[in-house]
C-alpha cells in the first residue's frame, strides 16, 4: 500500500507535511537503533523490565 499517495492525494496532506512526518519517523527509528546498540555494547539496559530502583537498592546493600 502506498501511504504517500493515500495521505497526500486522498487526505489532502501536503508534501511538506509528509516530508516532516517521514523525517521524524526516520529519526526516531535511527535513535531507537542507536540506543539499542549502545545498551548492548555497554551492557546496560539488557533487561528493560527490571526497575532501576531495585537495582540501586540491591547494589547498595551488597
Amino acid at each position: 500500500m502506498n501511504w504517500h499517495f493515500l495521505l497526500t492525494h486522498l487526505c489532502g496532506i501536503s508534501h511538506r507535511t509528509w516530508r516532516t512526518f517521514h523525517t521524524i519517523r526516520t529519526d526516531a527509528e535511527w535513535l531507537s537503533q542507536y540506543t539499542l546498540r549502545y545498551r548492548y555494547v555497554t551492557g546496560s539496559g539488557l533487561r528493560p523490565d527490571t526497575p532501576k530502583g531495585r537495582c540501586v537498592a540491591r547494589n547498595t546493600l551488597a
